[in-house]
C-alpha cells in the first residue's frame, strides 16, 4: 500500500500535536554493541502513536505487522523526513531472543549492503523501556505481490524491475549477505520506478566478509534447528524445503521464482502447501517462453530456467544474472526513467520525471567504493 502523508499532522492551534506529551521512558540508547541476551525480560508497553524514539523519531501510524514485529511510519524531528521504524514485538509478554538476534542481524546485513536497490538503514536503537528497533528509509510505492495481483505488467517495466532486483541480490551476495526470503512481497517499486529489496530479517552473513559469494559453507549464525523450514514455500528452493542448508544458489532459485512470476503473470508452482513443496522438488515448471509476452529475450527465459534448476550446481551466480539483466535493458533501450508508466497508472500519480540513470563509469566507481567498504 502506498502511504502519501509526508508531514507530521498538526492540531488546529498550529502546534505540533506530539511535542509536550512524550512518556518518560520513550527516550532511547544505542544498541550498536548490544548482545541479544540483553533483550531478555518482561516486554514494555506496545508502540503507540506519538511515542518518541531516539529523542528524534515520533511514531505516526502502523503500516505493517510481521511475525516478530511492527513497522511504523515515523517523523524524524532532526531532518524533517518521514522514516520507517521496525519495532520488535513481544511473545507472551517477553521478547524472544531469536527475534532480537534476527533484528540485529537485519541491521548488520543492511549495514553491509549499501546499494541503490536495497532499502537503506538509518540507525538502530532501544528505548529506555527496553524495546529494540531499527530505523530505515520510508518508501512510497507498492510491492510486486500487490502490483502483479492486478495483472501482468508491460515488458519494459518487467525488464527494468527484474534487472534492478538482480543488481541488489548480486550486491548482497558480493558482501556476504544471504537474503533467504526473496519473494514478490519483499520487492517494492517506488513511484519513480526504482526497485527496493526489503526485509533482511532472515538473512545470514558470511564469515569471510567481502567477496564471499561462495557455493557452500561459511554462513554464520544458525538460529533454528537443522531441517526447520524458514522462509516462504512459494519461492523456496528444493534444498531448503528438504531441510538442507541454504547458500547463494538457494537465493537464485527464489530470484527465478520472482522473475518467472514477473514475466509469466503467475508463479512457477501453485496449489496448497503440500502441492507447492512437491512441485518445487519434483516438477519442472512450464517453460517461461510459453507464457512470457512477445519480445521477451530468449536469454532471459534461459536464465530463469537455469535459476529454477532442481540441482543447485546448475544455477547461475547472481553476478552473472545481473550482467545478463544489464544486457537485456541495454538491448531494449530501457532506462529507469522510462520504466515508470505502469506504476504511475496503478497508483494514479501525475507525470513526473524519475531519477536520471547513473552514467556507467560513475555507477561502476560507486560499486567499487561500496565493495571496498
Amino acid at each position: 500500500m502506498a502511504h502519501r502523508t509526508n508531514a507530521v499532522p498538526d492540531d488546529h492551534s498550529g502546534t505540533r500535536r506530539f511535542g509536550p506529551k512524550h512518556r518518560a521512558c520513550d527516550r532511547d540508547e544505542t544498541v550498536a554493541e548490544r548482545t541479544p541476551v540483553e533483550y531478555r525480560g518482561v516486554a514494555p508497553g506496545l508502540p503507540h502513536r506519538g511515542m518518541l524514539l531516539g529523542a528524534r523519531y515520533i511514531l505516526l501510524d502502523s503500516i505493517g505487522r510481521g511475525a516478530s514485529g511492527w513497522v511504523w511510519r515515523a517523523h524524524d524531528e532532526r531532518s524533517g523526513r518521514v522514516v520507517a521504524v521496525k519495532i520488535l514485538a513481544p511473545r507472551h509478554g517477553r521478547f524472544d531472543e531469536v527475534d532480537a538476534t534476527r533484528m540485529l542481524r537485519e541491521a548488520a546485513a543492511l549495514t553491509r549492503v549499501r546499494h541503490p536497490n536495497v532499502i537503506e538503514l538509518r540507525t538502530q536503537g532501544m528505548s529506555a523501556c527496553g524495546t529494540p528497533y531499527i530505523v530505515m528509509e520510508y518508501l512510497d510505492g507498492e510491492n510486486l505481490r500487490d502490483l502483479l495481483a492486478r495483472g501482468r505488467v508491460p515488458l519494459d517495466e518487467a525488464l527494468s524491475w527484474g534487472g534492478q532486483m538482480l543488481g541488489a541480490i548480486a550486491a548482497a551476495h558480493h558482501v556476504g549477505v544471504l537474503h533467504r526470503d526473496i519473494k514478490p512481497a519483499n520487492v517494492l517499486v517506488t513511484r519513480e520506478g526504482r526497485v527496493k529489496v526489503l526485509d533482511f530479517g532472515l538473512a545470514r552473513l558470511h564469515g569471510l566478509g567481502h567477496g564471499a559469494e561462495s557455493e557452500s559453507g561459511g554462513w554464520t549464525g544458525r538460529l533454528t534447528d537443522r531441517g526447520a523450514l524458514l522462509g516462504t514455500p512459494a519461492t523456496m528452493s528444493p534444498e531448503q524445503l528438504l531441510g538442507e542448508d541454504a547458500d547463494t544458489r538457494s537465493d537464485m532459485y527464489s530470484v527465478g521464482c520472482v522473475l518467472y512470476h514477473l514475466f509469466a503473470g503467475r508463479g512457477p508452482v501453485s496449489g496448497k502447501a503440500t502441492r507447492v513443496v512437491y512441485e518445487h522438488v519434483y516438477v519442472e515448471p512450464i517453460p517461461l517462453r510459453e507464457l512470457a509476452p512477445a519480445g521477451t529475450p530468449q536469454s532471459l527465459c534461459d536464465l530463469v530456467h537455469a535459476c529454477l534448476s532442481k540441482d543447485p550446481a546448475h544455477r547461475p551466480t547472481s553476478r552473472a544474472a545481473a550482467l545478463e539483466a544489464a544486457h537485456w535493458n541495454a538491448q531494449s533501450g530501457n532506462s529507469l526513467s522510462r520504466a515508470t508508466g505502469t506504476l504511475r497508472r496503478l497508483l494514479g500519480t501525475s507525470e513526473r520525471r524519475g531519477p536520471d540513470r547513473p552514467k556507467s563509469a560513475r555507477w561502476l566507481e560507486s560499486l567499487r567504493r561500496l565493495v571496498r567498504h
